[in-house]
């Protein structure tokens, strides 16, 4: 069965609980109430490490979770806006989707009433995930030309030809990231964000 006719399956039915995929990108789609909530071919705590370093939460808040089973909209930092964390989630998700969907070819098993260690409080539509997760391929097709090893480090040239460069707060906050020398991998853990947003963004550079 192609994989998004499962995820329609599951939305239809208004199903809770988690798709398992086992294929050369294991990963885990998790429903509530035929929605996704959550898809992920990390570990459980990847999203608590993504919400901490994009400074969505603090430490703290996010281990009271352990104790309360609370979502994660409930331990977002003072000032903090309720969007930043459905947009960091929905990244994570679309190209964990990606990834999934990506060999073609596995095995998989639908969990009743599963939910991931933190729950996100979000709600996904299957088609629009399922329709990002195409485009997905395609863009990472383009940065993969600039950008072809996740692993590899990057570095900042000693001196330019130009007598100045004008940089976006963006560009500045990823090279200042860098610390001197990072790959496109760490970078991204050390920011917060998928590797296909950082390597988006230095592909840009």
């Amino acid at each position: 069965f192609p994989l998004e006719e499962v995820l329609r399956l599951l939305a239809r039915s208004r199903q809770d609980g988690c798709l398992r995929v086992q294929n050369s990108d294991a990963g885990r789609i998790y429903m509530e109430g035929g929605a996704l909530s959550f898809a992920t071919v990390e570990g459980e705590d990847a999203i608590r490490e993504q919400v901490q370093a994009a400074g969505l939460a603090t430490e703290e808040a996010l281990s009271r979770l352990e104790v309360s089973d609370g979502s994660l909209t409930e331990a977002l930092a003072p000032g903090i806006s309720s969007s930043a964390l459905t947009e960091l989630v929905r990244e994570h998700s679309v190209e964990s989707l990606y990834r999934i969907r990506r060999s073609g070819e596995g095995h998989f098993e639908f969990v009743a009433d599963a939910r991931p260690r933190y729950r996100t409080g979000q709600s996904f539509d299957i088609e629009t995930l399922v329709a990002e997760s195409d485009r997905r391929a395609a863009e990472w097709a383009d940065i993969q030309t600039v950008v072809p090893d996740l692993s590899t480090t990057w570095r900042m040239v000693r001196e330019i030809d130009e007598e100045s460069v004008t940089l976006s707060d963006t560009a500045w906050r990823f090279l200042a990231a860098l610390e001197g020398a990072c790959s496109v991998e760490n970078l991204a853990g050390r920011l917060g964000l998928t590797t296909f947003q950082t390597a988006r963004h230095m592909a840009e550079l």
